[in-house]
């Protein structure tokens, strides 16, 4: 099969990714920095609405009050049976949170962009996601079946013929089975006459453990904070698996047609915890450098026994053309690059 890369005019895949980088740190501005923050109060956001400083009474400045309204809900104690002594526990991050954030940020950005957009938009294809099993394609005779869904859709163009881009949003470390079925659907949802140009898989963790990843791909696991309850070794690791069952020559039974190229997928792995993600980093620092931390996780999101991959992983805060971004945020995340040709060729 011939090898394809994303066409190098297509400018938009910059534009999508100057976006996502925007929600991120949007998302990451109201997240509690500070441990002792994220208990007890019923919402939590770190950019509370300021007063607008253009209007001419009290009034108007409150109904026209500035800043990011998108706050955390927090999540409740049940085990005391009384309702009224029910308290807030802890802060509660989802992928909702992630997708909203970046809603937000495709009608408010100052990126110039001509994007429209579309929420839990139908897949193309129809599948078989069953618990247990590889993902697969279903035929069209298949009872019980239907198409799938895709967080957002972005359109540009014409109504009839549009470019289409694909985003899907997952929070925490989820079990590989979630993973591998948007994985699956983000790379193969195509047919002849319909399909997006690329596809985006933006993964939130609050926290990352901080220890220290040695050659041979071992991870010093002290007790770390349990709300991520992974390394970022073994994310790589359910990337790699969800990978090979994206692998239609690994995954027989998924191949029912020939479709061509698949979509190239764009993952963006990235933490909101901003201390936990620097000391990550310091403490990885002496794999040769940021850039053989990268590539130890390269090496293992690429390995399986079948064929190996040739994904590409960057530290985000690397990366051109988000200097603007950059400027006063430290960007506490990872891209890596699934070319078209991998999981198929």
């Amino acid at each position: 099969m011939t090898k394809t890369q994303p066409q190098k005019g297509d400018k938009n895949i910059k534009i999508i990714e100057q976006l996502i980088c925007e929600s991120l740190v949007s998302l990451q501005n109201i997240y509690p920095q500070d441990d002792s923050k994220r208990k007890s109060n019923v919402y939590y956001t770190d950019a509370p609405l300021k007063p607008c400083r253009t209007c001419r009474s009290s009034e108007d400045s409150l109904k026209a009050m500035q800043g990011q309204r998108l706050v955390f809900p927090t999540t409740y104690d049940n085990k005391n049976d009384s309702e009224d002594s029910r308290c807030a526990k802890e802060l509660r991050l989802s992928e909702q949170e992630a997708r909203f954030a970046f809603t937000t940020i495709l009608d408010s950005t100052k990126t110039p962009h001509l994007f429209q957009y579309a929420v839990e938009v139908p897949t193309i294809r129809i599948y078989r996601f069953k618990k247990g099993n590889a993902p697969r394609f279903a035929a069209h005779n298949e009872k019980n079946v239907r198409s799938a869904s895709v967080d957002v859709c972005l359109f540009l163009g014409d109504k009839a013929t549009p470019k289409k881009y694909y985003l899907e949003f997952k929070a925490h470390s989820v079990d590989k089975e979630d993973i591998s079925k948007d994985f699956f659907k983000l790379i193969h949802d195509r047919s002849e006459r319909d399909a997006p140009k690329a596809s985006f898989f933006i993964h939130v963790f609050e926290t990352l453990h901080v220890g220290k990843i040695d050659a041979s791909r071992i991870v010093d696991r002290p007790k770390y904070n349990d709300n991520t309850k992974s390394t970022i070794v073994n994310i790589a690791k359910k990337y790699s698996k969800s990978l090979l069952e994206a692998n239609l020559e690994a995954n027989p039974e998924a191949n029912s047609e020939k479709l061509g190229n698949p979509n190239p997928l764009y993952v963006y792995l990235y933490f909101l915890n901003k201390g936990s993600f620097q000391s990550f980093i310091e403490n990885n620092k002496e794999n040769d450098s940021l850039g053989g931390l990268c590539e130890l996780l390269k090496t293992e999101i690429n390995a399986h026994d079948k064929k190996p991959l040739s994904s590409k992983v960057e530290l985000l805060s690397e990366l051109d053309d988000l200097d603007y971004i950059k400027k006063d945020n430290n960007l506490t995340g990872f891209k890596i690059t699934i070319p078209a040709s991998s999981p198929t060729s």
